[in-house]
């Protein structure tokens, strides 16, 4: 036998071998659930109707690739991900085939990362495999991953270098398997300014890197290894071509949009430990919450027991914590001190950063209590896992199916009311209408939003500064009427409710369009439906209806 077949046949046992270990079997078992979990949600949004946040990407990924959609995104969505998007339409994919390369993949990916940072930082695959399960569950995730979001492609990077940072910079290891260690702070560089180029907001994975490596390493030899040097020299340059050549707003305008000097201090960014751990159904029964907060204090006492001693202690168990408690601790400081919440925490996809540090808690404190238990029965640490563990997992899945199936055919009426304005206009006709963004995606025309034409609230345009508008802006010729836009004005749209004696529950008794003496009554079901109406001049016709959404042809 060659020394080729030799290697060959070693690479081949030792698969074999990784393959047959139950922690593997386990980690497989894992890794099949979440990706059958996420095909099957997959299946059933694919082609549901965007959202605001997500058309405004993506109608402005439809204009850099030369489709007819005059639209500019949103000052405040600076991202690489509408220009990966542009490419991709470029090369003919679907929207389809784009989510499933932008969000599902990368979904399903970092089920895998997270197994694999979990065995570098500890020695115990337990927590490992359930710091997998986690993310392979957990409810935020999977409902962002049918989503253009930007939080799963910048999660996705953003834990790509940390998985880096142990292989090479902590363990030096080989990269992968194949790049040398002392390459790994330059890669976590560029691995982690990409996940700030698809969401600004996850600057913070380069602080976990640099804070951790300021405590637990001497400053001279940090300024000695010219391997941080070149992580600088290539983090810089790239920093600032996405601020000045792919951002279309500076970082200083975004920010301001996100913070206010008046906002007293306040701890609701705490909140979002039970958005992302709490059982909806039965607060009392949430263990991922709780063993969150046991986990997180198991950390913290042994970070504090080790104070003063971290750069020269050889425990790999206290560096790990701390790096973890680091990422828990610094995201959530950036929302304390500089974002400051006001009313509620903001949404749980600005927290991923966290996540991973805290799935650490939960698997550390699980696997503390279930060693606790080893010595009365071997299997009685299995089942503690099972049960605690396996139950959060599935509460997360019983909450993320309502969400999920219940917002499929949102704006379905708009999507639909876009897609009959691409097929009955010339491209240069114009629509006007709220949300602005979907029916600019959809209709692939050039749709105005009400306020740039009145530069004021549209709920305060009267209908005579209106049907005047229309008249210097010949080139507007589909009015969109989306019933539940709160910016339309009164005598636009109106929803009269109704409230059921019976049950108490509150309804829509009847829906009016004023201005085209239009009434659609609920309750009795009957409806009074002007088809035409003309108004100083300007003729407006009904020329179709989809869900809660009404379609006028102007002429003039």
């Amino acid at each position: 036998m060659d020394d080729s077949s030799e290697i060959i046949q070693s690479r081949k046992n030792k698969v074999i071998a990784w393959i047959k270990d139950p922690y593997t079997l386990t980690f497989i078992t894992i890794l099949i659930l979440g990706i059958v979990i996420r095909l099957y949600y997959f299946s059933l949004t694919k082609s549901q109707p965007l959202w605001w946040d997500e058309a405004d990407y993506m109608a402005y990924a439809k204009n850099l690739a030369g489709f007819p959609v005059e639209w500019s995104v949103s000052s405040q969505h600076n991202t690489l991900f509408y220009y990966i998007v542009a490419l991709l339409f470029k090369f003919a994919l679907s929207e389809v085939a784009i989510k499933f390369i932008l969000e599902i993949l990368p979904s399903i990916l970092i089920i895998a990362i997270v197994y694999f940072i979990s065995v570098e930082a500890y020695k115990d695959k337990k927590i490992a495999l359930i710091s997998a399960f986690l993310m392979a569950t957990l409810w935020s995730i999977l409902f962002n991953s049918m989503r253009f979001h930007l939080g799963i492609p910048a999660l996705f990077f953003g834990l790509l270098a940390i998985l880096v940072f142990w292989q090479g910079y902590e363990k030096k290891k080989l990269i992968f398997g194949k790049i040398k260690s002392h390459w790994a702070i330059p890669l976590v560089a560029v691995l982690s300014v990409l996940s700030y180029g698809f969401r600004r907001g996850y600057f913070v994975f380069g602080f976990f890197f640099i804070i951790y490596m300021l405590l637990t390493r001497k400053f001279t030899h940090l300024v000695k290894d010219k391997y941080n040097w070149i992580a600088l020299a290539v983090s810089i340059p790239l920093i600032l071509f996405l601020e000045f050549f792919a951002f279309l707003a500076p970082i200083t305008k975004v920010a301001a949009k996100y913070t206010s000097g008046e906002t007293p201090f306040n701890l609701l960014p705490f909140d979002v430990f039970p958005a992302f751990f709490q059982n909806t159904s039965n607060a009392l029964a949430s263990p991922l919450l709780y063993l969150f907060w046991l986990g997180a204090l198991a950390l913290l006492a042994n970070i504090f027991i080790s104070l003063g001693h971290i750069r020269k202690s050889q425990n790999s168990k206290v560096r790990s914590d701390l790096f973890f408690i680091l990422t828990i601790a610094i995201t959530l400081s950036y929302f304390l001190f500089y974002q400051q919440a006001q009313g509620d925490f903001g949404e749980p996809r600005w927290y991923f950063p966290l996540l991973m540090g805290s799935f650490i808690c939960i698997s550390r404190s699980t696997t503390i209590i279930a060693n606790f238990f080893k010595k009365y029965h071997k299997y009685i640490p299995i089942i503690i896992i099972v049960v605690l563990v396996g139950y959060g997992g599935y509460y997360q899945i019983q909450h993320a199916d309502p969400i999920i199936k219940s917002k499929v055919s949102s704006f379905t009426g708009v999507k639909e009311a876009g897609l009959f304005i691409q097929s009955n206009s010339n491209p240069s006709d114009s629509a006007l209408g709220y949300p602005t963004p979907v029916l600019a995606y959809y209709s692939e025309r050039n749709v105005e939003d009400p306020e740039w034409i009145f530069e004021k609230r549209f709920s305060e345009v009267s209908l005579e500064e209106f049907t005047q508008a229309m008249k210097d802006n010949p080139e507007i010729r589909y009015l969109v009427i989306y019933i539940f836009e709160p910016a339309l004005p009164p005598w636009m749209v109106q929803l009269n409710y109704f409230q059921n004696s019976q049950n108490g529950q509150t309804i829509i008794g009847s829906i009016e369009v004023p201005f085209m003496d239009t009434q659609l009554d609920l309750i009795n079901q009957q409806q009074t439906v002007k088809e035409t109406m003309e108004i100083d001049g300007i003729t407006f016709r009904l020329a179709s209806t989809h869900q809660d959404t009404f379609i006028y042809e102007i002429s003039r």
